[in-house]
């Protein structure tokens, strides 16, 4: 699944004040996240704007620390649902180098 398409906006809101970001910043986000549209055209025909409310704009210089702030609230609260076994994670388990 997209994880940058699957972002809900007010949460994102809502993750950016709960983690301290100052709230012109944040401001300034919903500013850019206002009234977000998806162009379709079907053969050149018939073109419909529909209403977007979830996604981070691939592309967009901020878009990987929007998505930072998400995968850390969503770590947080797997965190807390799991308590103190959280999973290991390997990135290279066939590498005999670990060090």
């Amino acid at each position: 699944m997209k994880a940058f398409d699957t972002i809900d906006h007010p949460t994102m809101f809502q993750v950016l004040e709960k983690y301290g970001v100052p709230q012109d910043c944040v401001n300034a986000v919903k500013k850019m996240y206002q009234n977000c549209t998806v162009r379709l055209q079907i053969q050149k025909k018939e073109v419909r704007d529909i209403l977007d409310g979830n996604g981070i704009q691939q592309g967009d210089n901020m878009a990987p620390i929007l998505f930072i702030y998400i995968m850390m609230a969503a770590t947080n609260t797997l965190r807390h649902q799991i308590g103190e076994e959280m999973p290991k994670f390997h990135y290279f388990p066939n590498n005999k180098n670990r060090g």
